[in-house]
């Protein structure tokens, strides 16, 4: 299990904030973690966090609240079979792209 500094402190930094309509959508659902089929997710994310050439299966949004928690579903296999991507905003969330190649 990951420390609380190396979670902080892994993944790609994004120079952007997660746009709005998508903290809107998760603060109307009451969840600080939503989940997408990668192809389902909302446009923007998908072409600011896809490195894997269209072997992306999952998109999840974490809010900052989330920022140093252990999420186990979240990592190889689970969540992605062959990797799990991780982009930090400079807003604080966070987004997980699960990956199967």
């Amino acid at each position: 299990m990951p420390s609380e500094d190396e979670e902080n402190e892994s993944g790609e930094k994004v120079n952007a904030e997660i746009p709005q309509f998508v903290k809107n959508y998760a603060l109307h659902l009451g969840t600080p973690i939503v989940v997408w089929p990668f192809y389902e997710a909302p446009e923007l994310l998908r072409m600011t966090c896809n490195s894997n050439g269209g072997d992306e299966d999952w998109l999840a949004v974490v809010a900052p609240t989330y920022k140093g928690r252990y999420i186990r579903w979240m990592e190889d296999p689970h969540f992605g079979c062959s990797g799990v991507d991780v982009y930090r905003f400079s807003d604080g969330w966070s987004v997980h792209v699960g990956c199967h190649a």
